[in-house]
């Protein structure tokens, strides 16, 4: 049987309360390590559980984690993905999805609806080259892969949160 005096709780209450107005640094390096851990976490997610095919590795190898503040009692990460790469003009999409739109080759006039020089798209269809002026996409479905790492992060960061202010709580009691 566990007996708590109202002696006990008035000495915790102290000791919490000292501990989060002075902010020891076990509880900062405690935030600190837990953010860095989640948002690691949730980039390893969003790089391995996407669900397109990989052609080139390039959006899978710029997803990245980074801390990008750490201060008392506080500290601040993110998840990117093609900031420093090619897959910069395709990340957004492959996250929100497109909805359906025309492709033009790079040197299409649109004002007079007609290529320029070698201004045709050129590619291989069931083993056939073709050669055309234009495509209608049909879209690209979301991928929310950046979504996905987010939310693991998040949910890694509630649990080793707890985890780790419960260890400092319990060792501001003992001192």
């Amino acid at each position: 049987m566990l007996r708590i005096t109202g002696a006990d709780l008035v000495r915790a209450a102290k000791v919490l309360d000292v501990m989060w107005l002075s902010g020891p640094p076990q509880i900062d390096r405690a935030i600190e390590r837990s953010v860095d851990s989640a948002i690691r976490i949730g980039a390893a997610v969003a790089r391995t559980s996407h669900g397109w095919k990989n052609r080139t590795g390039a959006l899978e190898n710029s997803i990245k984690s980074a801390m990008l503040e750490v201060g008392h009692q506080r500290a601040v990460g993110e998840i990117s993905a093609g900031l420093d790469s090619k897959a910069r003009k395709y990340a957004s999409v492959m996250e929100k999805g497109s909805s359906p739109h025309p492709i033009f080759p790079k040197n299409f006039n649109l004002r007079t609806q007609r290529a320029g020089t070698h201004g045709f798209l050129t590619f291989k269809v069931d083993g056939r080259w073709v050669i055309v002026p234009y495509v209608n996409h049909p879209g690209t479905r979301p991928y929310k892969f950046m979504r996905h790492g987010a939310d693991t992060a998040e949910k890694y960061l509630v649990r080793l949160l707890d985890e780790a202010l419960e260890r400092a709580t319990i060792a501001a009691i003992a001192r």
